[in-house]
């Protein structure tokens, strides 16, 4: 998926940084991988997620098992 070239991406163009790691986080999300994902939205700073993206980061919490977190 190439996860490392998305952090790479994301730390060269800080301006981007949160686009950049939802996008990551999205993918890891479709590919079955939610642990993953969350770990790229949390990366990306749950202040700075666009709303739509809040959305992802539930979904790939309660992927994750991470019920609790997913419910506050």
């Amino acid at each position: 998926m190439g996860a490392g070239l998305f952090r790479k991406a994301a730390e060269l163009a800080s301006e981007n940084r949160a686009a950049l790691l939802t996008e990551l986080g999205s993918r890891f999300l479709t590919a079955g991988h939610p642990e993953e994902a969350v770990t790229a939205f949390e990366e990306a700073g749950l202040a700075k997620l666009a709303p739509e993206a809040i959305s992802l980061y539930a979904r790939a919490l309660m992927g994750a098992g991470e019920f609790a977190r997913a419910a506050s």
